[in-house]
Parts: structure tokens; sequence; C-alpha cells
């Protein structure tokens, strides 16, 4: 059994929300270390969970491939600011992944997980942050051939 390109999918994901959605610093396809950081803020990272093969029918052969987005968005001023930044953002992204569930050639269908939210302060360094995780999963054919 083949499998479906996992990086070409994760990187076409990746590239959809840096195209229609305005706000992000930088989205990345497992995005490293060094990009990480708050002068990349506000960020998204599209990372590989799982990818399972599955068979349908006796022929026909698909991997339901799962990514996490993590959204994270800071402010200088306050909680909430960094709060509200981030819940556009993750708005916006859902509306753009649902505007084009086949955002590869590859995939079939795009189901979109609920978000967790998160929120955190320095607050002697006046930095506010506030994030999300959801999971994006997709079901994309693999060729055999």
């Amino acid at each position: 059994m083949s499998w479906t390109d996992f990086d070409a999918v994760g990187q076409a994901l990746a590239d959809l929300i840096e195209a229609g959605v305005a706000g992000y610093e930088l989205v990345a396809y497992e995005m490293d270390e060094i990009d990480d950081n708050f002068g990349n803020m506000a960020t998204c990272d599209v990372i590989l969970d799982t990818q399972v093969p599955e068979v349908r029918a006796g022929q026909d052969y698909y991997n339901t491939i799962t990514f996490s987005l993590e959204i994270v968005a800071f402010d200088l001023s306050k909680r909430s600011e960094a709060a509200t930044l981030r819940n556009g953002l993750v708005r916006s992204t859902i509306d753009i992944i649902r505007g084009s569930p086949r955002f590869h050639a590859d995939i079939e269908s795009t189901i979109i997980g609920p978000a967790e939210f998160a929120q955190a302060s320095d607050e002697d360094n006046g930095a506010f942050v506030a994030g999300a995780k959801m999971s994006i999963i997709v079901t994309a054919f693999a060729d055999r051939s």
C-alpha cells in the first residue's frame, strides 16, 4: 500500500492559511524552535499528528491524516486584547479551510475539530499570550500505482 505524501498535504494546508488569513506573522508546517518566538507572533504551526491507512470496498486506498494547528497571538497591553486577536485568527482560519476543503489534489474530505483555548501572561514584562489548538482531519486518496 502506498502512502499519501503527508508533508505535501501539510505544506498545502500551511500555504492555504498563509495566503488566505491576514494577521499572521508566520505560518509554517512543522515550525522549528528558532522561528517559534515573540518576534514572529502571531503564528500558526501546522503539525502532523497521525496518518492511518485504510481500505474501502477492498480496492480503494485512503489515508486519514490528522494535523494540529497551534495558533498563538500576543499583546503588550491586555490579556483580553491577545484573546481577541487569537479568536479572530481562529475564526478566519476555520473560514478559509471551510472555503477550500480540498486544498491538495489528493484530499477527498476535511473535518475541522473543536478548538481548545489557553492564555498566559508575564505581567512583569507586560506580555500577554493567547493560544488555541485544533485538529484538522483529512481523508486523502493513496495512489497504488
